[in-house]
């Protein structure tokens, strides 16, 4: 799309006529009190980020402790409690609706980028959950089934997350889950690769002045030990320190839920109750603090100590680039804002005599 036709639709979008690129890297199975038990390097990065440009929703709550309701939540703002939860091992009741969100981001002129640490040749990750996966296929018919099926989704580029299948075959593994004490090449930790990536995409795209929407889900706290998330530790400080000079970009660090194998959750209250408690950080430059104005700024500040779910982050996104965003009537119950987190949520209720895993009044959302 040329560049002049791409600006015009971004002033359209109500996005006061800047290029804002933005970032999103995903943690699967890491709590946030297990974030700050295994990576203190990354909490100090965060505590020396100016205090304006950080926003850390406290009480962020998952919507299932597995990674496909919540990412269906979060692209798709798609929620139901009506289903049973369909078997680990079979494929989804349908795909992840990643077009209600990409698509909504392409038709205003972005690209879009999704990039994981998972095998598309294998049984988990994107082919599965966009339903493209048929083992049964040649190699070659499957290869098509997946690009179609990232075409309907919106998902211009998978890039780097195709080296995924060499990296693991290099360590005899056909996924990262658990079996591999650490997921690294050539001496290089697997997510510093995907790290360095993003930082080179986001230099390419910024030269351009092309707008993009990138999304990096990395899988190495997906361990029952809980101790591989500690690899982290060693390449997300770096991120996190240059998230502040990245020109016009939103970045938002998150997580999905907690650890969910092991005696941890099985056996203790705690670990039961980290499932439903990920963590939210958002990196705001002053550029783009200044481009989204006090209103939005205040709100979101505001809405650190409220309870606030994927729904909301859904909407956040969303608003950016559609300015008049539907919340459906089966989402009005959850008292979801059409602006998502950019307006105040409603104030949770507390109850002071129950405690959550991080000793404090576990809240409900007001429905007032």
């Amino acid at each position: 799309m040329h560049l002049k036709l791409r600006l015009v639709l971004i002033a359209f979008a109500g996005i006061a006529i800047f290029l804002l690129y933005i970032n999103i890297v995903f943690l699967d199975s890491l709590s946030r009190a297990h974030f700050k038990r295994m990576l203190p390097e990354s909490v100090k990065a965060l505590q020396s980020l100016e205090k304006s440009s950080l926003v850390d929703f406290r009480l962020v709550q998952s919507v299932k402790h597995r990674t496909y309701e919540n990412v269906q939540a979060l692209f798709a703002g798609k929620l139901d409690f009506t289903l049973n939860p369909f078997g680990v091992y079979d494929l989804p009741p349908e795909p992840l609706h990643l077009e209600v969100l990409f698509g909504a981001y392409r038709r205003r002129g972005y690209h879009t980028l999704w990039l994981e640490d998972l095998c598309w040749q294998w049984e988990w990750g994107l082919v599965k959950d966009l339903l493209a996966l048929d083992a049964e296929l040649p190699m070659a018919d499957r290869w098509r089934r997946f690009q179609a099926a990232l075409e309907r989704a919106e998902v211009e580029r998978v890039d780097l997350s195709l080296a995924s299948c060499h990296v693991l075959k290099s360590l005899n593994a056909k996924d990262p889950f658990g079996k591999v004490p650490v997921v690294c090449f050539n001496g290089k930790l697997g997510d510093e690769y995907f790290l360095d990536y993003l930082h080179l995409y986001h230099g390419a795209m910024a030269a351009k002045r092309q707008p993009y929407i990138s999304f990096f889900m990395s899988n190495t706290a997906h361990d029952p030990s809980g101790l591989r998330a500690k690899n982290l530790d060693s390449v997300l400080p770096k991120f996190i320190r240059s998230a502040d000079r990245l020109s016009n970009t939103l970045t938002i660090l998150l997580s999905d839920h907690g650890n969910s194998y092991g005696p941890y959750p099985e056996d203790t209250v705690d670990g039961k109750l980290e499932l439903y408690h990920p963590f939210v950080f958002v990196v705001i430059p002053d550029q783009v603090r200044a481009r989204l104005g006090p209103a939005k700024m205040d709100a979101l500040r505001g809405n650190q100590d409220r309870l606030v779910s994927f729904l909301d982050l859904h909407y956040t996104l969303l608003s950016l680039v559609d300015p008049k965003p539907v919340v459906p009537l089966e989402h009005r119950q959850f008292r979801v804002n059409e602006r998502g987190l950019w307006q105040p949520v409603p104030e949770p209720l507390h109850l002071p005599g129950l405690r959550g895993a991080t000793h404090q009044p576990l809240v409900l959302r007001s429905a007032r």
